[in-house]
């Protein structure tokens, strides 16, 4: 009995550790396994880019995604990313310090695609340091230049017999002036212009450097838009048009892997039917084409940031194009860009 007890402990501590060597090796292969991964640019919702680097779904900060750059490009599984900009929205300084998170992310050889349907000047100036800008074949570009708007209450005050009484340290300290004046002293739209003109001058080379293209044409670019999909792409502005159904597929194609990556999507694909984009789709499918598949409902939708807004503005307004001024009031036509 001593004996067959002593031979059934041999054998099942030959089965455990089989077990176990199987485990690790299963587990060392589902960490190797090379990935391609989504990040979108909004996180205010989180995502699964969060959760594979460690990320808690709290943070989402400019910081923290250059953060993810960072682990993304020191993670020997991640070959690729595709950032996700739908929607626009940044800020200038937002696009320039995440352009220079996306030059050191190329700098290990890894590719990035930048993908939108919506392009703003910001955007635009982030998605030119990509390897390939993608846009949706419904998006639109919206590189126009840069504008400034200030609003004047010294009438209003006036209405309701209220006299503003500030004290102006400086002939360039105009933070008084939308309240004791009408429109801009010739100080502070001296200022103004200035301050303009060198944020387009940032705007363009930075646009210029990254696409290789001359100061020149870029500039050409920013009079001639907004653009279509069709127009940015025969302009030379985005490299491809497509839906979002096919980034598995273009991103898998610029890494380099002895096996096929896995597309690690940032979001949770939301359930039911196709939605808005795929309808659209499959209205303007061309003969030949192969239809939208059942299920296949993987585009996000999310409200647009417009930031050129309405060409008109109220009364009091006082715009500045990034060359000169343009006192037009409501419904006298659009605001003057640089030229």
């Amino acid at each position: 009995m001593r004996q067959r007890g002593l031979h059934v402990g041999i054998w099942l501590g030959i089965a455990f550790g089989t077990l176990l060597l199987v485990g690790c090796a299963g587990g060392g292969e589902k960490q190797s396994a090379p990935r391609v991964v989504e990040i979108y640019l909004d996180r205010s919702a989180g995502g699964r880019a969060n959760e594979l680097y460690g990320f808690s779904s709290e943070r989402s900060g400019l910081l923290d995604l250059q953060q993810l750059l960072r682990l993304a490009a020191e993670d020997v599984q991640t070959l690729g990313v595709v950032l996700r900009a739908d929607g626009g929205g940044l800020s200038l300084a937002e696009a320039q310090s995440l352009a220079r998170s996306v030059q050191a992310f190329r700098a290990t050889g890894k590719p990035v695609i930048v993908y939108s349907d919506y392009y703003d000047n910001a955007t635009y100036l982030l998605a030119a340091h990509a390897d390939r800008v993608l846009l949706s074949p419904l998006g639109t570009v919206d590189l126009i230049g840069l504008r400034a708007e200030v609003l004047f209450f010294k009438e209003t005050l006036d209405k309701l017999g209220i006299q503003a009484e500030l004290v102006q340290a400086g002939a360039y300290k105009s933070a008084a002036e939308p309240y004791t004046r009408t429109r801009l002293s010739p100080e502070a739209e001296a200022m103004l212009n200035r301050l303009l003109d060198e944020l387009f001058d940032q705007l363009v080379e930075g646009i210029a450097l990254a696409r290789g293209r001359g100061r020149e044409e870029v500039i050409r670019w920013i009079d001639g838009g907004p653009y279509s999909a069709q127009e940015a792409l025969e302009r030379g502005l985005v490299d491809g048009l497509e839906y979002p159904d096919a980034l598995p597929t273009v991103s898998k194609s610029l890494v380099s892997a002895s096996a096929e990556p896995t597309y690690i999507a940032d979001r949770v694909e939301r359930d039911g039917g196709p939605g808005v984009l795929e309808l659209l789709r499959e209205l303007m499918r061309t003969p030949g084409e192969p239809p939208l598949r059942s299920g296949d409902n993987r585009v996000n939708l999310h409200p647009r940031d417009y930031r050129s807004g309405p060409r008109g503005g109220p009364a009091g307004t006082e715009r500045l194009g990034a060359r000169g001024a343009d006192r037009r009031g409501a419904g006298e036509g659009p605001p003057k860009r640089r030229r």
